[in-house]
């Protein structure tokens, strides 16, 4: 794991997500999520290097897909290139950040805390996945999570057919609430292409959006958009993200760029 320490302190209110999807062929996706905070370091991040024929890793070579031989080896590639971001400041700033507790003197994160997690994440995809053979794709997600002035939302002014569907179902009888709320769930699992905003000026167009938790949580999240939604609240929070999928028969690897939503 690679760590990068000469990184100025910034403002910043977002935290930072790696997660790395193993997706099988048959059976449910194990997913591992590494999690950093700001007081702990200002961001973490995992590429997949690919070029015209695909995945490739290997110092002093290029080698590929096929020459992994297992999972342990795959994951042990994978968290080579997990790369977090320190916060370090010099001795001249103290003076400028001695009554902000959002900055601490030495950085939280430690690798050791890193490698016992991933470890045990490790076991339990070996006895998953004893050869390759179910492993139909891994996919890495690189999920920015901002709050405050970091913050990035799809507002239904721009996506007026969320509106649309919340005016439907408070005029629908209970029957037709059932329809419009499994409509709803629907169009989000269809990975839509939604307008989004944010703080920081990095809005680049239009983005598919990808749920990113379990179909309970999805039903929850649809319950309170019906139910407890505040008048005010014209908006849902998304979260911009780098994905990239590798697919373990071909080697060829995916990249976009999508919102995620919790």
């Amino acid at each position: 794991m690679k760590y990068r320490t000469d990184f100025v302190t910034n403002s910043s209110s977002a935290s930072y997500i790696v997660e790395i999807d193993c997706i099988p062929v048959e059976g449910d996706t194990q997913t591992i999520q590494f999690l950093v905070h700001p007081e702990e370091a200002s961001g973490i991040e995992l590429h997949i290097p690919s070029d015209e024929e695909g995945f490739y890793y290997g110092d002093n070579e290029k080698k590929r897909i096929s020459q992994i031989k297992d999972i342990e080896e795959l994951m042990g590639i994978l968290y080579e290139r997990l790369y977090v971001d320190e916060f370090y400041y010099s001795d001249e700033d103290d003076e400028f950040f001695e009554d902000d507790e959002f900055f601490e003197d030495d950085v939280a994160l430690k690798q050791e805390d890193l490698d016992e997690y991933f470890n045990s994440c490790k076991e339990v995809l070996m006895k998953e996945h004893p050869t390759l053979d179910n492993l139909k794709s891994v996919a890495v997600k690189n999920i920015k999570y901002g709050n405050g002035d970091s913050a990035s939302w799809i507002p239904f002014e721009d996506n007026p057919v969320l509106e649309d569907y919340y005016q439907r179902y408070h005029a629908a009888d209970a029957s037709g609430k059932e329809t419009v709320f499994i409509e709803l769930r629907n169009y989000i699992e269809s990975e839509p292409v939604m307008v989004w905003k944010d703080n920081e000026r990095e809005m680049d167009g239009p983005r598919k959006i990808m749920w990113n938790d379990d179909e309970e949580a999805l039903e929850g999240f649809l319950n309170k958009f019906f139910h407890k939604r505040e008048p005010n609240r014209m908006y849902w929070m998304a979260y911009p993200t780098t994905r990239y999928e590798l697919d373990m028969r071909t080697g060829m690897v995916v990249e976009s760029e999508i919102l995620t939503l919790f």
